[in-house]
């Protein structure tokens, strides 16, 4: 495996390249029971060290038999068509639009007045004489999903993940084939303050080559509409608006890339059941740098530094810190 940044010559994996894949790789799945981790990793210069930490997340999930949305895709249906009911009953149109990847059940469909969210029966419909009811212990529930997100498990062999340039940065790897075809919400990757725009660029500078294949950084992260495949693994949340690009759904661990993201995230409920790691260069403007050192002064009333965990993960090379911290 061989990489390049910015078009120039490929070259072998630089040891910082390696370390932040490996880091994501090696970040103890988050189990509710214990206690929740905040990880702050500092690098010498700006960089897309949050992608690369994602991509090693990444291939981690790829491995784990519950990294996928098939257990909760009927609650996060019925959830949507409650909000959109109460809104009807309040004098609104019908926004859920549900999309059917079966044969028939082309175009979009919303919900109907006769969905019975106690007894979970959806109903849908595309007109007032073609209604469509699904039954949440139908085997096929995973062909329904919402518009705009990706759907729940892909059927096309084409628009699946592929396994080759994923194991090939990770010795020894065991991925899942289900997976592969699964979308997962439960990692999320948290862009700065200006937008997903900058994050995205970093990325999308960097490539690996394994072979004849070569592959962006920023289409391995298979982020909804960074790529061209159905599944998605990772979510994005865009700290300039506050906006996810789809729900999270049992969100497991964030990537925050930069201060600005972590500054934005460390208290917001929707993260709150999350691990984070939060990367960020040390060349930041110093009224930046401080609003990070009063955060954690903050933070250490409810958060002790977690020591052990560094025997858990890679040893850092030269130019970068990582310091852990775990709730009390």
């Amino acid at each position: 495996m061989i990489f390049t940044e910015c078009n120039k010559q490929w070259l072998d994996l630089p040891n910082w390249v390696s370390h932040l894949i490996e880091l994501g790789y090696k970040w103890p799945t988050r189990d509710p029971a214990s206690p929740r981790r905040i990880a702050l990793v500092t690098m010498p210069c700006d960089s897309a060290g949050a992608g690369l930490i994602s991509l090693g997340a990444i291939i981690k999930d790829f491995e784990n038999t519950r990294a996928n949305q098939l257990d909760g895709h009927t609650d996060h249906l019925l959830r949507h068509a409650k909000q959109d009911l109460d809104a009807q009953r309040s004098g609104k149109e019908p926004e859920c639009v549900i999309k059917s990847r079966r044969r028939g059940e082309s175009g979009k469909w919303l919900v109907s007045d006769r969905t019975d969210i106690k007894n979970r029966q959806l109903v849908f419909f595309q007109n007032r004489r073609t209604e469509l009811t699904i039954f949440p212990n139908e085997k096929g529930l995973q062909d329904y999903y919402l518009d705009g997100e990706p759907p729940v498990q892909s059927l096309n062999p084409g628009m699946s993940l592929s396994a080759r340039p994923y194991e090939n940065l990770i010795n020894n790897t065991e991925i899942l084939n289900d997976n592969l075809i699964n979308s997962y919400s439960g990692l999320c990757l948290a862009g700065r303050a200006s937008g997903g725009t900058k994050i995205w660029n970093l990325c999308d500078d960097i490539s690996f080559l394994d072979g004849h294949n070569s592959n962006r950084l920023s289409e391995l992260l298979t982020i909804k509409g960074w790529h061209n495949k159905d599944v998605s693994r990772m979510v994005f949340y865009n700290s300039r608006t506050g906006n996810f690009d789809r729900d999270p759904i049992g969100l497991n661990l964030t990537i925050a890339d930069s201060n600005t993201a972590f500054l934005k995230i460390i208290d917001d409920e929707y993260f709150s059941t999350s691990d984070i790691i939060a990367i960020m260069h040390r060349i930041m403007e110093r009224d930046d740098l401080e609003d990070v050192g009063s955060k954690l002064n903050t933070m250490m009333q409810w958060y002790t530094d977690d020591t052990n965990i560094l025997d858990e993960l890679p040893p850092a090379p030269s130019g970068i810190t990582i310091r852990v911290l775990k709730k009390k």
